[in-house]
């Protein structure tokens, strides 16, 4: 199936806004082929919608199919998929695809999606992020559920309290405090792709903690690298 398909004719380059005020024109007596030079409209195409040999305008749109789900309902959609990335449980596409279908089926919305797999096509997925491009596939990093749950403000705002007394203590001059750059490598299963919004920094997916081993390395500009297992 053709998915990228590029219009090779003007045919329909008139839009739904002037088909709309063509077909107002008819009803308030203006002549048919009047409207068709003031609009820019094909006579032929005017009379198939007077004769209701076509759907009128905003039931569908002008050139293609109306989307599956309402705009509602993608909306709903969306904001889904950013609670649940934000709740370190982002989902993937076939989740997403997954979800579109039961949606559909709950609603009662006639759709084309696939029955056997229960899933919306990829098809639909694509337009998806054309109709809400702050959304795209990312890679998130794994957080273990005992990181995520010990980094809340109480820790955070202990560990500051006891670094700021070490510096009162112990009178460290500048040049004994080093920015270190941290980084672990964790044996436990990589996350896959998920549906994440754009223009975020880091994202992240709760992974498995209770297995595996995680290797810290550290960086410093004149100390080098330094090793930690845990």
């Amino acid at each position: 199936m053709v998915r990228h398909y590029k219009k090779k004719t003007d045919r329909g380059s008139y839009g739904s806004d002037n088909l709309k005020r063509a077909l107002e024109a008819l009803t308030n007596g203006s002549p048919l082929i009047k409207a068709s030079k003031q609009f820019g409209i094909p006579a032929r195409t005017l009379r198939r919608h007077c004769d209701g040999k076509v759907q009128h305008p905003g039931t569908s749109l002008l050139g293609g199919h109306s989307p599956v789900l309402s705009p509602a309902v993608e909306k709903e959609l969306h904001d889904h998929i950013q609670f649940m990335e934000k709740s370190l449980y982002g989902l993937t596409q076939m989740d997403v695809r997954r979800l579109a279908y039961e949606i559909a089926e709950s609603v009662g919305i006639n759709h084309p999606f696939n029955k056997t797999t229960k899933m919306a096509g990829e098809d639909w997925m694509q337009h998806f992020f054309r109709r809400h491009s702050d959304l795209s596939t990312r890679i998130p990093e794994g957080t273990s559920l005992s990181r995520a749950v010990g980094f809340n403000m109480p820790n955070v705002s202990q560990f500051f309290d006891v670094y700021g007394d070490l510096l009162k203590s112990h009178t460290f001059v500048p040049s004994r405090v080093w920015n270190m750059d941290e980084t672990g490598v964790s044996t436990v299963q990589r996350p896959a792709k998920i549906v994440a919004t754009k223009g975020i920094r880091t994202i992240g997916k709760m992974t498995s903690g209770e297995r595996g081993t995680t290797v810290t390395v550290s960086g410093e500009s004149t100390l080098g690298l330094v090793l930690c297992k845990s």
